[in-house]
């Protein structure tokens, strides 16, 4: 994936669009470190496209809570001791 400085798409704002455009998707650094991700859309297809990404956010939040689950555990609780969990932590939050 090609890269992208916040320092290029301020000072040459035109060029970054046109190698969004050339290559599809920009990965924006700030200092060597990935900030954002840039896609290219057209009216055509923003909304699918915002579909897409907000769902594919959705599957990597529910990956890395797995994953913290199954570090702590967690992953093999049964069902009432799921339950107990939920209450306790309802019980918590109501204090």
């Amino acid at each position: 994936m090609e890269t992208l400085t916040i320092r290029e798409l301020r000072n040459h704002p035109g060029a970054a669009q046109e190698e969004l455009a050339r290559a599809g998707e920009l990965l924006l650094t700030n200092n060597g470190r990935p900030v954002a991700l840039m896609l290219a859309v057209d009216s055509t297809n923003l909304e699918e496209t915002m579909e897409v990404v907000r769902r594919a956010k959705g599957q990597l939040a529910l990956k890395k809570l797995r994953r913290q689950a199954a570090n702590q555990g967690l992953d093999q609780l049964d069902l009432e001791a799921i339950n107990q969990q939920i209450d306790a932590t309802r019980e918590e939050r109501r204090k």
